[in-house]
């Protein structure tokens, strides 16, 4: 395996006043857990290879900036980059890079 794109989230948008722990923890998983456990999972292939690998995260610019009634969202996307930063520390010097590309957001139906 030589390459990794995590490209999951769930958007979930609304009033934060109205959130419950369900419709929290779906955008959590869908958004970081997913992101951090296909990581992992490229990570223990990719540590054994002689050229290492790379694994690009799916991140928005909303990780520093925010959106009215996007809180979930918006710290999600945070979360995968702190994250990426972390796993990149973790892995470069062992040949895995890992890295995170930070797109505007895209209208779409699920918003």
């Amino acid at each position: 395996m030589r390459f990794l794109v995590n490209n999951a989230s769930w958007t979930g948008t609304g009033d934060a006043i109205d959130v419950t722990e369900e419709e929290y923890d779906k955008t959590f998983d869908a958004s970081v857990k997913s992101v951090f456990f296909a990581s992992q999972a490229a990570a223990r292939v990719m540590l054994q290879q002689a050229n290492g690998g790379r694994i690009i995260h799916i991140g928005s610019k909303f990780r520093r900036s925010s959106l009215q009634k996007a809180s979930r969202v918006c710290s999600c996307k945070a979360a995968v980059h702190h994250m990426s930063k972390a796993l990149s520390l973790e892995w470069a010097s062992k040949g895995v890079l890992v890295n995170t590309i930070a797109p505007c957001i895209t209208e779409t139906e699920s918003r």
